[in-house]
């Protein structure tokens, strides 16, 4: 399969004349929904203010130069690495927007428990290289402005606390292209310049073994294909890739969350596709692995007479930077309602399908990329309470035909 480029060009920062991109070592900071005190307290001047209210960040001003620095703590505010680019990626729109140098700041705490939410018994640390690719430093080499040039638009753009790719008022709605250029040149430092794998390398899911970059098989991945390809000899990058999110949103009683109808992806998925990943979380993750690996194989079995022509493959609990790689280069992905999908989703070049949901922008509908596509309607499904809806019932509410009111609409 011929891939074409899929990074972004230009400055990162395309409202900087010049920056310098360090890449530093990764820390680990307070849980979700704590605040770091100590960090919002290291405002150097003015004396008792900050400023900005984006979480885990902090203003300080050098002796001569006027332009404030906003000071990241690298932050995991829960166990997700969704919700860790959140945090991150609003903390360095803020910094773009107002013009701030930006330095994500350590405490010696490194990350190294990333994919055990995941993959327990998956030993390979391309996470934490991923993450630590992302810029750490930027240094801004032009003039200056006054003082209150850069209070006044941090008041404007960088008063959104925690979360706020919940919301319109997030600073990184306006750095989306910067977003894009700095996820992708991530995923580039760690799997083809660190690693030099190739974009058309076969996964060998027997050993897991790309270039030399060994990968434990773990109990926590579970592999299970339909069509003519072999499980154990797979493309990395497939034609199609489909996230579906289901352990923990069984247990989730929130609207935010839920799955498309099936019909949504009969109506999405080319006719072409020749590979298809259904990419989804472990079997083990939230207990709740064998409600999941029955709607799971429900899709394949939708899918498959509809796809005759196409290998369907079911991948629970694999590498979250595969993982993330293959949402972002596939020619055609649709998400989820997870931020574990919207990064990479915002990052791609190729064709990108997301469900409306109040998780993201308050449930609206902006355009974000030219190859960003919102799913409005039909709206996603949760299961009822197990003494309203059975789980066979919810599959068949899952299998149903879309009636005139809910057909599929993109926009």
């Amino acid at each position: 399969m011929k891939l074409k480029n899929n990074f972004r060009s230009g400055a990162i920062f395309n409202v900087l004349s010049s920056l310098t991109i360090f890449a530093t070592s990764v820390v680990r900071n307070p849980p979700r929904h704590q605040v770091n005190s100590a960090v919002n307290a290291q405002v150097t001047k003015p004396s008792d203010i900050n400023p900005i209210r984006t979480r885990f960040s902090s203003i300080s001003y050098g002796s001569v130069d006027s332009r404030p620095t906003l000071n990241y703590q690298m932050a995991l505010p829960s166990s997700r690495i969704g919700n860790f680019l959140g945090f991150y990626f609003e903390a360095l729109s803020c910094a773009s927007i107002v013009g701030m140098h930006f330095k994500a700041n350590n405490d010696g705490q490194l990350i190294a428990h990333f994919e055990r939410f995941v993959n327990s018994q998956i030993k390979e640390d391309r996470i934490q290289t991923f993450v630590s690719a992302l810029p750490h430093s930027v240094e801004i080499s032009s003039p200056s402005l006054n003082q209150s040039f850069y209070l006044d638009r941090m008041k404007t753009y960088c008063q959104c606390d925690a979360f706020c790719y919940q919301y319109y008022s997030g600073a990184w709605r306006h750095k989306v292209d910067m977003i894009g250029s700095v996820f992708t040149n991530a995923l580039a430092n760690v799997l083809w310049k660190t690693y030099e794998i190739p974009m058309e390398t076969i996964l060998l899911f027997g050993s897991e073994s790309l270039r030399g970059v060994k990968l434990e098989k773990s109990k926590n991945v579970e592999i299970i294909t339909q069509g003519t390809e072999s499980a154990t000899s797979l493309r990395l990058i497939p034609d199609t890739t489909l996230h579906v999110r289901c352990s923990d949103i069984m247990v989730i009683p929130d609207q935010a969350y839920g799955f498309l109808p099936f019909e949504v992806y009969k109506s999405l998925i080319p006719p072409a596709t020749k590979l298809l990943y259904i990419l989804s979380d472990s079997h083990h993750r939230a207990n709740e692995g064998a409600i999941c690996k029955v709607i799971l194989t429900s899709l394949m079995e939708y899918l498959t007479p509809l796809f005759p022509s196409t290998s369907i493959v079911l991948i629970r609990g694999g590498s979250q930077l595969t993982s993330m790689t293959q949402m972002v280069f596939s020619n055609v992905t649709v998400c989820s309602a997870s931020t574990f999908c919207f990064w990479p989703a915002l990052a791609s070049n190729n064709t990108v399908y997301y469900p409306l949901t109040s998780m993201i922008l308050n449930g609206t509908t902006p355009k974000l990329t030219s190859q960003f596509h919102w799913i409005t309607n039909p709206k996603i499904l949760q299961k009822k309470d197990e003494k309203e809806e059975s789980l066979d019932q919810f599959i068949q509410r899952l299998r149903k035909p879309l009636t005139s009111s809910d057909v599929v609409n993109i926009v």
